[in-house]
């Protein structure tokens, strides 16, 4: 059924998420794709998004184990 948005976004009550409009870049291709987030506004982040993330945290770890002396890659 037809919805009246006051915001380009609608909360979505009974899965806990909101879909709305962002503006963005999703496999390759820049455009207006709609998105999910989160209660306190936040993107749920796309498949790619997370690998980055996970990445990220794990290059973080090596670096930190490196700090203290500890070669990651002989663990």
């Amino acid at each position: 059924e037809p919805l009246e948005l006051s915001e380009k976004k609608v909360w979505l009550e009974e899965l806990g998420l909101g879909l709305a409009l962002w503006q963005g870049e999703y496999e390759g291709v820049e455009g207006l794709w709609l998105r999910f987030y989160d209660p306190d506004g936040n993107w749920i982040p796309t498949p790619s998004e997370r690998a980055q993330q996970a990445e990220s945290e794990l290059q973080q770890l090596r670096d930190k184990l490196r700090q203290l002396n500890i070669d990651p890659d002989s663990l």
